[in-house]
């Protein structure tokens, strides 16, 4: 796929608490493959430099993610870690390692290293000049719901109003990295999408684009997994 070079950062500092594996997320097995071997394969070939932002068990992530490069099987140019010592407190946290690291001369894509997207999800976000934000249609329980008018973000909130689902991917056009790293710095705010909310009240336009993913958060969730695999 030819595009405009891009920086993917994936978060995947955390514990995954709910999870319960003693592993990141991202090293979770899903029908024979790990889901960090899942998303990269759906990045190979694209024109990006991809960030991997660790902490929990980082060794370990190190290790796994080295060895599936060394095997040839994704055709990546060039994956780095970014470690974050403070994973245990918030994504934003992760959000400021990120962005400390990451050049901020290019479009960046962030994606959440419990996320499972398919190659027509990814390549909507390569092809948008935009400041962009996934969703799906499908609403779960308990759901940061979006809000959207006119194909663009009005509010991510948790009152149910709204008829998408925030989806964990966020695309940043140049322009509005250094305002997401400085809202990063300046903000409590614990969640992502409270920092797009910022933005967006600052006067960033986001754009919308509805895909499919799958999350693993729960040992229930394995089921979808797999099944979203299978569609893939």
């Amino acid at each position: 796929m030819t595009s405009k070079k891009h920086n993917v950062v994936i978060f995947a500092a955390g514990k995954g608490s709910r999870l319960n594996i003693g592993l990141p997320k991202s090293l979770a097995n899903i029908e024979g493959q790990r889901l960090f071997e899942l998303q990269l394969k759906q990045l190979s070939g694209t024109n990006c430099a991809v960030y991997v932002v660790c902490g929990y068990k980082a060794n370990a992530l190190f290790g796994a993610v080295s060895e599936f490069l060394e095997s040839g099987n994704v055709q990546i140019p060039v994956v780095s870690f970014i470690y974050n010592p403070e994973y245990e407190l918030s994504q934003v946290v992760s959000i400021k390692y990120a962005l400390s690291a990451v050049p901020l001369n290019c479009p960046t894509i962030f994606i959440d290293g419990d996320i499972l997207f398919n190659r027509e999800t990814i390549v909507q976000f390569f092809a948008s000049d935009s400041t962009s934000v996934l969703v799906r249609n499908d609403i779960s329980s308990d759901a940061v719901v979006g809000d959207v008018e006119d194909g663009r973000l009005v509010h991510f909130r948790r009152d149910g109003i709204g008829d998408c689902e925030w989806a964990n991917i966020a695309k940043y056009a140049v322009p509005d990295l250094e305002k997401l790293f400085n809202a990063a710095n300046e903000s409590n705010c614990i969640h992502h999408f409270e920092i797009i909310n910022d933005l967006v009240a600052k006067g960033v336009s986001v754009n919308v684009i509805r895909g499919h993913v799958a999350e693993l958060d729960t040992h229930a969730d394995l089921t979808d997994m797999k099944k979203f695999i299978q569609s893939m």
